[in-house]
């Protein structure tokens, strides 16, 4: 590596650290995190008891891990939240540097340079880094920390092993069995996308294959325990809930159309780049005979990855979202087939490339967005058109791979920057980026001394056996009180298997969307059995609460709206996301009226 590419790695590395920011449901990890370094499963905030016993969690219990293991590796001297910006800061540096060295290999391998061609080659590289940064998921959920950063890095280390070293050595075989684990954990079914590296690498040796399995035996036991504690059954996890009539997975009828082009956080509607890079896998699985396998099981995964989002009920994630963020684990294999075609084609290939990275740079700029319909949509890209436009119109006439480059790392600095920019704690963003540089120098260092493959696969390895023991204390102490019969220490609302704050406000958000009317009246029918049937009351309450209901559909205004009612000695908790000012007035007047009724506490909205 140049001495100018190192300072430019060290700076984006650190521009990282320095925006670091909470991804998706991250305090919810941080509750994960808190139970497993208190070893009190209780430290998980919510007011559902689940069927065994202790607070339901929808939510992957793996990142908390992960963000303990790294408070406990720091000696305590970090805050809980900091100790958690910076393992998924090092999951990205583990992300970029996976795909940097997979990349290089794939533009390398496709078309063997002659000293002429290696500058246009590492070109092609840098296009490709860039784009993936730009062009999918990978920018934003690489400051951005919570469950994508760790699928995006585990997924690129397997396929950096499958891809860049031909044929697993017992060491390989091992850490590549700690990677799937860990990526088990996270997301079960993510682990398709280490189908074709395995192959690969394993060549179904049996030993290798061994190697491979026993650390996922282990993710599997963990795995199992969470499903018990959650719903009471080992082969029952948290994420599979609804009755006859609604499904939260509900794999025969997938909603592809809807997570593929749909304005509200579609696939393709924020990331064009990952059709075309799936067009250029295709390609691959014909015109590269030497990895024909890995591409066909590689399409295969991506097809199941896409199948079981869309049979998701929250297919678009939730509004605090990113696109279409559940598919961020396809960009490392889909852009490394992309980089096999771009080398050997680029006429054809890079145009389509910039295109889409101008696209989705603007979107990128906006962060979470919501668009209930195109027409708004390509209002607010008018920009993003222009600079598609513009972008892939100049690449027509500067038909080098050096234009792109420089292009996409602009891009790429822009976003940065702006990042920067809009920093509010200007003395901790300062210090996190000398952190961040500091730390990436290090392994430069580290990188010129040692093994860096060595020194990846201790890390992974400790960072499993780290995680077991930590999950391990926690079941020790939980499994005991559970066994003990020991009561909940604080009180709970309801008993379920289910998210039912979760399933009000995803209510809410299908609400904002034109169509899906069969899917929401489920959805409504099935929250609103949620809402008479599980919560926790005596006799008594049970009956106000009855008795609240049954006026409620005498209201003309009320009957309709979908309502929580809940009632603890005689006060009442009036819960909604479906209310206007006038509904909320009566209710409570309604509410009040009832026999027994002490208080009425008002959280509508």
């Amino acid at each position: 590596m140049r001495p100018w590419q190192q300072v430019a790695v060290i700076a984006s590395g650190a521009a990282l650290f320095a925006v670091s920011t909470d991804g998706p449901d991250f305090g919810h990890y941080i509750d994960w995190a808190v139970a497993a370094l208190d070893h009190d499963i209780f430290a998980l905030r919510g007011d559902i008891l689940s069927p065994a016993g202790v607070p339901y969690s929808l939510w992957s219990f793996e990142p908390g891990v992960l963000f303990a293991l790294m408070e406990r590796a720091t000696g305590s001297l970090l805050t809980l939240t900091a100790a958690a910006y910076l393992a998924g800061w090092i999951a990205a540096i583990a992300f970029w540097g996976a795909a940097a060295v997979t990349v290089w290999a794939a533009v390398h391998a496709a078309m063997p340079a002659t000293d002429g061609e290696a500058s246009e080659s590492d070109s092609t590289a840098i296009v490709m880094l860039a784009a993936m940064f730009v062009g999918t998921h990978a920018g934003v959920y690489s400051h951005a920390y919570a469950t994508e950063v760790f699928g995006m890095s585990l997924v690129a280390s397997v396929w950096a092993l499958g891809y860049c070293r031909r044929s697993w050595s017992a060491l390989d075989a091992v850490v590549a069995g700690v990677l799937i684990g860990l990526l088990f954990l996270l997301r079960p079914y993510l682990i398709v996308y280490a189908v074709g590296p395995v192959l690969v690498g394993t060549k179904l040796q049996p030993t290798r294959v061994v190697a491979v399995g026993l650390p996922l035996v282990l993710a599997v036991a963990e795995y199992l325990v969470v499903n018990r504690w959650m719903t009471g059954s080992l082969w029952h996890p948290p994420y599979l809930f609804g009755d006859a009539a609604f499904r939260s997975v509900d794999l025969l009828h997938p909603e592809l159309r809807a997570v593929l082009i749909d304005p509200w956080h579609g696939l393709l509607t924020y990331h064009p780049l990952y059709g075309v890079a799936f067009a250029a896998l295709v390609t691959c699985v014909w015109s590269d005979a030497r990895d024909r396998l890995l591409w066909v099981a590689t399409i295969g995964a991506v097809l199941i990855h896409l199948w079981v989002q869309s049979a998701w009920y929250i297919w678009w994630l939730g509004s605090a979202t990113f696109g279409m963020r559940g598919m961020a684990p396809a960009a490392m294999p889909l852009v490394v087939a992309l980089a096999v075609v771009v080398r050997r084609r680029p006429r054809l290939w890079m145009p389509l490339v910039i295109g889409a990275c101008g696209w989705s740079f603007t979107l990128m700029l906006a962060g979470a967005t919501q668009y209930g319909n195109w027409r708004d949509l390509l209002i607010a890209q008018r920009w993003g058109l222009a600079l598609t436009v513009a972008a892939v119109s100049i690449g027509l006439l500067i038909r080098t791979r050096r234009y792109a480059a420089g292009l996409l790392l602009a891009l790429v600095a822009a976003y940065l920057v702006s990042r920067l920019a809009q920093a509010h704690a200007v003395e901790r963003t300062l210090l996190m980026g000398i952190a961040g540089a500091a730390i990436l120098g290090l392994l430069q260092w580290v990188a010129h001394h040692f093994s860096m493959r060595r020194v990846w696969s201790g890390i992974g390895i400790a960072v499993f056996a780290g995680q077991a023991v930590l999950f391990a204390q926690l079941a020790i102490v939980t499994e005991r009180d559970l066994k003990a019969g020991a009561p909940a220490p604080r009180p709970f609302r309801y008993r379920a298997a289910a998210p039912l704050n979760e399933l009000r406000d995803s209510y809410s958000e299908y609400q904002l969307m034109r169509g899906f009317d069969a899917r929401k009246h489920q959805l409504r029918r099935y929250l609103e059995l949620q809402m008479i049937q599980t919560p926790i009351m005596s006799a008594a309450d049970r009956d106000i609460v009855r008795q609240i209901r049954s006026a409620f559909f005498d209201e003309p205004l009320l009957m309709d709206v979908l309502m929580d009612i809940t009632a603890e000695r005689g006060v009442v908790h009036l819960g909604s996301n479906d209310t206007t000012r006038e509904q909320r007035a009566r209710a409570i007047v309604v509410a009040r009226r009832v026999p027994g009724v002490v208080r009425v506490d008002d959280f509508m909205r």
